[in-house]
């Protein structure tokens, strides 16, 4: 398990990967005993899987977010944040029965 401490290290590398290239990265790396990831290799995302187009309608949210989830962001967020905010919305007085973050 590579802990809090070694999740930075990743992160750190990523974004400096990102930063090399000016783009998304898709790298490989290793992990040593201490948790420390050394870089394999780097490259350019050349593509992305397409998402299904989902029904209804949606809003981009720029004030707390410059663009949409992640995969993992959503995998962590949505579900959490749609099974709470119905109960936030009614001890605020929303009178909205349900919102949906997708």
């Amino acid at each position: 398990m590579i802990g809090a401490r070694g999740a930075r290290a990743i992160g750190r590398l990523v974004r400096e990967a990102e930063q090399i290239l000016g783009a998304p990265a898709d790298i490989e790396f290793v992990i040593d005993a201490e948790a420390a990831p050394t870089l394999l290799q780097l490259r350019p995302i050349t593509s992305l899987a397409d998402l299904p187009e989902l029904p209804g309608s949606w809003v981009l949210e720029r004030d707390h977010m410059a663009g949409p989830f992640s995969r993992l962001g959503a995998t962590l967020m949505l579900e959490p944040q749609n099974r709470v905010f119905p109960e936030a919305l009614a001890d605020l007085g929303v009178p909205l029965r349900a919102i949906e973050l997708r």
